[in-house]
């Protein structure tokens, strides 16, 4: 069969499936929309350490083996700041109450409060009798105002449990290792570790695509459970927090509460979007169903593939948690050129049959769209290239929705149109449309237009340089919520939020008899805790300050260490030695809190300050020294999505001056079309550099989004401009006619998009906002640079004069058997 026999059999079955039997097909398409209903239910965020991390990362294997070792970093902290004295016996016994009912929250490990800790100097004790003799706030002989001392100066307690002031204090909430999810991590890595090394076999990739799942499921059980525990502590707080000040932080708090976010922000924000957008429409087209069928046909879409997600339980992270959004710009951009050209057929040939109008607004139409999403399609697909797993999803995910949206919107549009009533003929305006005044502006003023085009690409080189990833997870949340202002309250009288650890090999075995190797732990010690960006430190030379405290005058030699050593039970060590010092493994281990709410916080240089000191100030050998924690491991996933944005925008770029020059048909063409492309997403980027805003894990894709929306413009514009050009070969009154046109259907997409996109600048989740503006942002400078740069560069350098007539002839082989129109076919279009 030939491509005309298939283009002619193709065309009868959508005439007949989709015009003839509008009732049918759009019944049809109500069960598919039913089937994708059924999905939804089971539709997931993965805020999972998974998602904020690289599978490769020697960091990450490294974190579990420590996790494995000293325990989990899995805490929540409770700022606990009550009116009363806080040793009075109303305060003890609000702080008891509240830990006894900590406790039995399932996952639960252990409470850590005032009340537990052991107490040296209240009254002091010596050195041999430390391990038995010591007191605690539960005991009636222990001293009150010697134990108020003890805790704000100790170096063990202070700004740990109680702030330097004796006002807050903390409650630290440990929360058990999950064996089963452990088993299988370390059973995933020793297979990543072979894939990235050496290949896996036929039998190795199964077993990794089962444990992968298996992990999955796991993540999710857990996920759940930490959902629970989050809203159950803080339950509880509420209820016996008694007349106190609290305030809640930690890492599974910042996760939860970072689902929850984006969860009502895609729920609440996306209605506002939508009725934003419904809003805009109507004032911009005055009927209702110019109103209701763009947005149903947007919902149809970001519907139907979230029923699809959740089918094939494929799983949405926060980098791709926006694809929602992104799918009503694509989707609403193909409706509003439909609806914009019904409506300038309608209002040329009022007598057109409205089968017969459906048709030649759906044939003019169907070839600019297509290229549009095809040239997006591989605008997003070349996200791939990031070799990162969540920005490889959102690619993927985009361009199948993309897609998916052409795809419904040319089936339901014309069953939907077909169905409703014929209108009656729309009163012309007598006001030129506002897009005219860009083509006037354009054809006085060119020049200075590519003068300001051409400054504004050095300003965006300027400030790409200036450009970072660096950003706190305080500054993820509005300062009137809750985990902002806990962050806050724990950095500034808790000794910081966000743990790290410094783990030094070699030093372990010899730290009791080596006195050199003692000096060195307390140095690195110091050095560590006085970086202005930590906060509380800990480690085996905390207790060695405490044993100096207790033993005034004694000297700490290796004797009395031995004896002392020997003379504290085990759970004593187990508290303040263990976790700090293995023999075993030959480590000494370093915990800190980092404060979130440092303006200063830079995580990439805080690990490359710590690295550099101990291995060239101190000497130590580079392989003995390890940073490790989750703030590694998000840093390294920022540094690695930073560094690939460069590739991903260049593959982005490439991508697209390929599809141009198929779509156009011309080399010359394709330049001056990415040249309007170039401009809004360096500018953005530039901007962002200049004013100190980092990229985060939603706008790190940005500059890809920005050119996915920018080629709508760019196709539309040009195809639009190359069938007006044919009707009188004068490039300036194609540019006139463009800009009456195809013009009109640009700037209404764009105010629509922009209009409902500006809702999401009330979220609390600051990622929103920033997503948000930008997006609306991207759609302003991209309809700008399409309708005064591209007309200019294309009146100026005449493109069309000279057509590269191959890649036409090739550009018309792929795409005419479609049946959807011909470049040199001007009537319908």
């Amino acid at each position: 069969m030939t491509g005309s026999h298939i283009k002619q059999a193709l065309l009868r079955f959508y005439d007949s499936l989709v015009l003839r039997h509008a009732g049918i097909s759009l019944a049809l398409l109500c069960v598919l929309l039913g089937i994708a209903l059924s999905g939804i239910q089971n539709f997931q965020l993965d805020a999972s350490s998974d998602s904020l991390v690289l599978e490769n990362d020697a960091d990450l294997r490294y974190y579990r083996v420590v996790k494995s070792r000293y325990g989990s970093d899995d805490y929540m902290v409770i700022s606990y700041t009550p009116e009363q004295d806080m040793f009075s016996d109303a305060t003890l016994q609000a702080i008891r109450t509240l830990r006894d009912e900590l406790k039995i929250l399932p996952r639960v490990e252990s409470v850590i409060t005032l009340l537990d800790a052991p107490l040296f100097l209240s009254p002091p004790v010596s050195l041999f009798a430390m391990g038995r003799d010591y007191q605690t706030l539960e005991m009636e002989s222990v001293d009150l105002e010697l134990a108020r001392k003890e805790l704000t100066t100790s170096p063990l307690y202070g700004e740990r449990l109680l702030s330097a002031d004796g006002k807050t204090t903390a409650i630290q909430v440990n929360f058990k290792a999950d064996t089963v999810q452990r088993r299988l991590l370390k059973e995933r890595d020793r297979l990543w570790e072979k894939k990235y090394s050496r290949g896996l076999d036929a039998m190795e990739k199964q077993e990794l695509a089962t444990l992968d799942e298996s992990i999955r499921q796991e993540n999710s059980r857990i996920l759940q459970q930490e959902e629970e525990n989050v809203a159950a502590l803080r339950d509880i707080v509420v209820r016996h927090g008694g007349q106190a000040e609290r305030f809640v932080g930690g890492i599974q708090m910042i996760v939860v509460d970072m689902i929850n976010f984006i969860q009502g922000d895609l729920l609440v924000f996306g209605v506002g979007v939508v009725l934003m957008m419904a809003l805009t429409m109507a004032i911009i087209f005055h009927r209702w169903r110019w109103v209701l069928l763009p947005t149903a046909l947007s919902l149809l879409t970001g519907v139907v593939m979230t029923g699809v997600l959740g089918l094939l339980d494929w799983r949405v992270t926060v980098i791709s948690s926006n694809y929602f959004s992104l799918l009503l710009i694509m989707t609403l951009s193909i409706v509003i050129h439909l609806v914009v050209r019904y409506r300038e057929l309608h209002h040329a040939c009022l007598d057109m049959d409205k089968p017969v109008l459906i048709a030649r607004t759906l044939r003019s139409m169907a070839r600019p769209c297509l290229f549009t999403t095809l040239t997006t399609v591989v605008a997003f697909g070349s996200l791939i290239v990031s070799g990162i797993r969540p920005v490889i999803d959102f690619g993927w995910m985009m361009a199948i929705g993309t897609v998916l949206g052409l795809v419904l919107t040319f089936l339901a549009f014309p069953m939907i149109m077909s169905l409703l009533p014929s209108m009656d003929k729309e009163p012309a305006s007598t006001r030129p449309p506002v897009t005219s005044y860009f083509a006037r502006l354009t054809d006085a003023y060119g020049n200075k237009i590519l003068l300001v085009a051409v400054a504004i690409l050095i300003f965006a080189l300027l400030g790409l340089p200036r450009l970072g990833v660096e950003n706190r997870f305080i500054d993820y949340f509005d300062e009137n919520t809750e985990i902002h202002q806990g962050m806050k309250n724990i950095d500034a009288r808790l000794g910081g939020t966000t743990p790290l650890e410094v783990i030094v090999e070699g030093m372990g075995k010899a730290y009791w008899s080596d006195p050199v190797v003692r000096d060195q732990a307390a140095g690195i010690h110091k050095f560590l805790d006085d970086l202005p960006e930590t906060g509380k430190v800990l480690s085996v030379d905390t207790i060695m300050r405490v044993f100096e405290e207790v033993n005034v005058g004694i000297p700490l030699d290796n004797f009395y260490l031995s004896l002392m050593r020997r003379q504290m039970p085990d759970d004593v060590q187990r508290l303040v030695i263990a976790p700090y010092l293995s023999e075993q493994h030959d480590q000494l281990r370093f915990t800190l809190r980092v404060r979130e709410s440092d303006p200063d916080l830079n995580r990439q240089a805080l690990i490359e300050t710590i690295r550099g000191h101990l291995v060239e100030d101190m000497g130590l050998a580079a392989e003995r020294v390890h940073v490790s924690g989750m703030l590694v491991l998000y840093n390294n996933m920022l540094q690695s999505l930073f560094r690939s944005q460069i590739m991903t925008i260049g593959a982005v770029l490439l991508a697209v001056m390929l599809m141009f020059m198929l779509v156009f048909g011309s080399l010359r063409l394709a330049l001056i079309g990415i040249i309007p492309n170039i401009i809004p997403s360096a500018f953005i980027l530039g901007a962002m550099g200049w004013f100190g805003i980092p990229l985060d894990m939603m706008t790190i894709t940005i500059a890809a989004i920005a050119i996915g929306i920018g080629v709508d413009d760019t196709i539309h514009y040009v195809h639009r401009f190359q069938k007006e050009f044919q009707e009188d070969r004068d490039y300036l009154a194609a540019m006139y006619r463009s800009h009456a046109s195809i013009g009109r259907a640009m700037l209404y997409t764009s105010v629509i998009i922009t209009a409902g996109f500006s809702v999401l600048s009330l979220s609390n989740f600051v990622p929103t906002v920033y997503f948000g503006l930008f997006t609306g942002f991207a759609m302003i400078a991209a309809l700008l640079a399409n309708l005064t740069v591209l007309p200019k560069l294309l009146v100026m350098l005449r493109p069309l004069d000279e057509r590269m007539a191959g890649m036409r002839e090739v550009s018309q082989a792929l795409f005419g058997w479609l049946g959807i129109g011909d470049s040199k076919r001007g009537g319908d279009d």
